[in-house]
């Protein structure tokens, strides 16, 4: 990775009050299924992806969330592959499906991206963190 990005990666973007840290992302630390990207240059804000399928807490059910958007390669390139939700640095909103693990029901909701200094806070419609699914 180019030694300009490096201080770049420091700051640690929170998603869900779980945070991964850019040095996690250099170093292919993407099992959660949510990861940053620079699909806008360098010099910019990382893009925040949720791989399609990503396991969210849905308050103490497991639910799965697909957006319409399609996927970057680890380069921040598009690729055919389709599902994922991204939210970037001028995101004020994301539409995502969440679809309960068990039941299979499906339903459509927008969540509000809130851009901190340090972090970025996305929020359900309910006023409920997004959280990722702890078993």
């Amino acid at each position: 990775m180019p030694n300009y990005l490096t201080g770049y990666l420091k700051a640690t973007i929170v998603i869900l009050s779980a945070g991964l840290s850019g040095c996690d992302q250099a170093n292919g630390a993407t099992e959660s299924g949510v990861y940053q990207k620079y699909t806008n240059g360098p010099f910019r804000e990382p893009t925040i992806v949720m791989s399609p399928g990503w396991r969210m807490d849905d308050h103490g059910k497991e639910a799965l969330i697909f957006g319409s958007s399609q996927c970057p390669d680890a380069n921040g390139n598009t690729t055919s592959e389709g599902g994922c939700v991204l939210i970037e640095d001028h995101s004020e909103t994301v539409a995502v499906i969440v679809v309960d693990a068990t039941k299979q029901f499906r339903r459509q909701e927008t969540w509000t991206i809130e851009h901190k200094k340090d972090r970025t806070i996305v929020m359900r419609p309910d006023n409920s963190y997004v959280m990722p699914w702890v078993k």
